[in-house]
């Protein structure tokens, strides 16, 4: 009964660090395209969210120039 109990712990330690990891990554992300578009706004740039089927990124978008970022899966 020791070892059983033993191992729920460990399983149910081991699945909040995982539930944490990927919480604490979406909020970072989130937090990374808010600062971008806070600085475009601030600069005068236009700012373009992309998501698609496997593609997603940003575009900032100036009088004669644009610059892209973009994870293609």
């Amino acid at each position: 009964m020791e070892d059983l109990t033993t191992s729920l712990i460990v399983i149910a330690c081991t699945a909040l660090a995982i539930v944490l990891i990927f919480y604490l990554t979406r909020r970072a992300k989130r937090q990374k395209m808010a600062q971008i578009q806070a600085l475009a706004v601030q600069q005068g740039w236009g700012f373009e969210q992309v998501r698609q089927k496997l593609i997603s990124g940003y575009r900032l978008i100036g009088k004669n120039w644009m610059m892209e970022s973009m994870i293609i899966a």
